[in-house]
């Protein structure tokens, strides 16, 4: 810059003799802010952002966790794009707000993305070994739960908190082409396997009777079987189905899947045309 004039200009503010400071002892913490204002911050939010302000600390995470079902009530769903070799972050897409939302994710080296259920995304080893894992990973909380690999092969991981005499928390697999129904409920030490092959293989039509998808609804546990049917699953001693009666689709699975949205229990197709 060039300054006109031949003399020199003090740009300097004098400093005062007497300079005031704050006195941040009647400043209250951000962890502390009044409930009023924290309802008025987290109305401006979209769902990922109030996600992570529930991270900040222990008060905001009290009020997050207290008005989570009545903000997620007012929020439109987000779409998911996530590729099954994602290494770095994963997407969620708001169609209402137009927005593009990204959760970065941890060291993901040697496992892939399997599906998403209750918010987590479901990863596994690349490699089966002795030792591998089903890693379930909530991309926003970070929050992370691990089990041994079950037995038999899976197609479909659920994370299912039913309401039995006391609630509990369990992850069950389903297959389409294997008739094997396999859960591990977070105080066991290994997985239960129940296989249903002598007992509905061949008797509804050519192809074999499967459990193929699940959701849960007000505790209950819903599945959907290879014909289209949906039924309640009861994991006691003796597992076993028992079949509602709904209107039939005239569908075999082929992309069928169950989704527990809004308090409904919705049938919708997966596949794209």
């Amino acid at each position: 810059m060039v300054l006109r004039g031949g003399s020199d200009i003090k740009l300097r503010r004098p400093r005062s003799k007497k300079e005031k400071k704050v006195d941040n002892r009647k400043l209250r913490p951000w962890s502390e802010l009044h409930e009023a204002l924290l309802r008025l911050i987290t109305k401006q939010l979209g769902p990922i952002d109030y996600i992570m302000f529930g991270c900040v600390c222990r008060g905001w995470r009290l009020h997050v966790t207290t008005h989570r079902q009545e903000f997620m009530a007012s929020q439109p769903p987000l779409l998911v794009f996530l590729s099954t070799q994602a290494k770095r972050a994963s997407y969620f897409y708001s169609i209402f707000e137009q927005r593009l939302y990204k959760a970065k994710l941890p060291n993901l080296n040697g496992k892939s993305c399997f599906g998403i259920t209750r918010g987590y995304l479901v990863m596994e080893d690349n490699k089966k070994r002795a030792d591998s894992q089903i890693w379930l990973l909530n991309p926003f909380t970070r929050h992370e739960l691990h089990f041994p690999s079950p037995p038999n092969p899976y197609s479909r991981v659920i994370l299912a908190s039913l309401a039995t005499p006391l609630q509990e928390f369990v992850i069950i697999t389903f297959c389409i082409w294997y008739p094997s129904l396999q859960f591990f409920r977070f105080k066991d030490l290994s997985w239960t396997v129940h296989d249903y092959s002598d007992k509905f293989n061949g008797c509804r039509g050519p192809s074999p009777w499967a459990i193929v998808d699940g959701a849960v609804l007000k505790g209950k546990l819903y599945v959907l079987t290879s014909y289209a049917e949906i039924g309640v699953l009861n994991l006691n001693s003796t597992p076993h189905v028992t079949l509602l009666e709904v209107k039939n689709t005239g569908y075999l699975h082929r992309g069928l899947q169950l989704l527990a949205y809004d308090e409904q229990l919705l049938m919708i197709n997966g596949l794209m045309n």
